[in-house]
């Protein structure tokens, strides 16, 4: 969710849907979840760092359309 929110700025509802018709609340908390414990756990930063470069990756050679 996480890396929705952040790398394909969707909206809450629509990472909601993605996620199997979770509630906007609930994917609020859990970004915000990630978040928090990213500032406090600097091993957890760097594994989403590593997901992170690895979702750019698979997503740059997508159109701009596919992915918004």
């Amino acid at each position: 969710m996480w890396l929705f929110k952040y790398e394909l700025e969707m909206s809450y509802p629509a990472i909601g849907k993605v996620f199997g018709g979770r509630n906007h609340t609930t994917v609020m908390h859990a970004i915000n979840k990630v978040d928090s414990l990213t500032k406090k756990d600097t091993k957890l930063k760097q594994k989403i760092n590593h997901i992170k470069i690895h979702f750019q990756k698979r997503l740059s050679p997508l159109p701009k359309k596919l992915i918004n």
